[in-house]
């Protein structure tokens, strides 16, 4: 590979030419001419190129396996704060900034979801789970922006026969045993399912469950920190 070569993006089906060209060397990267197998290099200046795309020759433009990213689990609207305290923080409040913002974040946020409304002041703003939006709105919230969003609601797909599908996670919680029937109960009312439980060396006791989305999102969060304990750590795994 060399500097200023051209490029066929496989993806979005268009050649394009590099114009920066450093090559990693030790721990700094420096400018280079040229780079063979086994170099780490660093690139710009193409255009339109996507997260996932293969950069070939273009003489022989086969592409490498695309990357499967996982569906949205959990959505929220996103709009024009419409409260009577608006206008009094953020510096940006219009919805053309709002979506404009929004399309800057699918460049390189590849699970993020973002569709228009009926409504021309609110988009719909779908992601991985509750922790990825919150992300998101707290970003946008110190770079300047001020808007609303909607409470966040598990995404439930439908197959060509009818069928409906909920996103699914697998819970992991180490809490005090004196509260490990509080939070079973908690998880059982919201359909969750224990397959596994083991004591840890700190006396605390690990959990595992399975349990919809919408359980942990909507309700659990709130009431498992809202109990007297106040201790315990929570992670997630997602699927369908």
């Amino acid at each position: 590979m060399k500097r200023l070569s051209e490029f066929f993006m496989t993806e979005v089906r268009k050649r394009s030419r590099q114009n920066t060209f450093l090559r990693m060397k030790v721990s700094r990267k420096k400018a280079a001419d040229i780079a063979e197998a086994g170099d780490i290099i660093t690139i710009g200046g193409l255009k339109d190129i996507q997260i996932g795309e293969t950069l070939s020759s273009p003489e022989n433009p086969v592409a490498l396996p695309s990357i499967h990213v996982q569906q949205p689990t959990v959505r929220m609207t996103f709009g024009v704060n419409t409260s009577p305290f608006a206008g009094r923080e953020g510096k940006w409040s219009t919805s053309r900034k709002l979506l404009e913002r929004l399309k800057e974040e699918l460049r390189h946020n590849i699970s993020l979801r973002v569709e228009e409304t009926d409504q021309k002041d609110v988009f719909l703003v779908s992601g991985r789970g509750e922790l990825h939006l919150g992300i998101l709105i707290e970003t946008m919230r110190r770079e300047g922006y001020e808007f609303q969003v909607s409470r966040p609601e598990a995404i439930i797909i439908e197959n060509e026969d009818g069928e409906k599908f909920e996103p699914f996670e697998e819970v992991h919680i180490d809490v005090d045993s004196d509260y490990v029937g509080a939070v079973v109960e908690m998880l059982g009312q919201r359909r969750g399912q224990m397959t596994d439980m083991r004591n840890n060396p700190d006396t605390t006791v690990h959990l595992t469950f399975r349990i919809p989305t919408r359980g942990v999102y909507l309700v659990f969060v709130i009431v498992f920190f809202e109990r007297d304990s106040r201790q315990g750590y929570f992670k997630q795994f997602l699927y369908w």
